[in-house]
């Protein structure tokens, strides 16, 4: 599902002057994660899902959002630089010694490059345990492991089992 229209476009155009700037600084993963939240929140309702299916948890609750009734953890990366390969997205989801657990049915993976956005609606028992979760190029082509879940919103909207 292509997710370019008008909304989608002004939400860029508000983003890229800070994306701009926050391009080239050591940032804090929480602080991202804190400004490009009301992002991931419009990409959803862009997607058709609801205003009131979509719900924002507060700090010490185990999960980010919970929409459509399923428990999701929000994770959003800037792009890094590797020599050989270019820019590539990492997503960090547990502690290096594996303390933290992923609590939910899915994790919303949003790349965020030049104020583009890309989603990326992963279920968690695909993810297994795994540390990390690479986008390995442009996430707009990219064609890896997790391609299958780019913009794959209808995932959130199928009941729960």
């Amino acid at each position: 599902m292509p997710l370019y229209d008008d909304a989608l476009d002004r939400l860029q155009q508000e983003f890229y002057r800070f994306d701009r700037a926050w391009r080239f600084m050591a940032g804090d993963t929480k602080a991202v994660e804190k400004r490009y939240r009301p992002v991931a929140i419009k990409l959803l309702r862009l997607a058709g899902i609801p205003d009131l299916s979509i719900h924002v948890c507060g700090a010490n609750d185990p999960t980010d959002l919970i929409v459509c009734g399923h428990p999701v953890e929000l994770k959003i990366s800037r792009p890094k630089k590797k020599a050989k390969h270019g820019l590539y997205f990492q997503f960090l989801l547990r502690d290096h010694d594996n303390r933290h657990r992923l609590n939910g049915n899915f994790v919303y993976c949003l790349c965020v490059f030049d104020s583009t956005f890309c989603p990326f609606i992963i279920p968690i028992a695909r993810i297994g345990s795994r540390r990390t979760i690479e986008i390995t190029s442009d996430p707009f082509v990219y064609s890896g492991q997790w391609a299958l879940y780019r913009g794959a919103f209808d995932l959130l909207i199928e009941p729960l089992l």
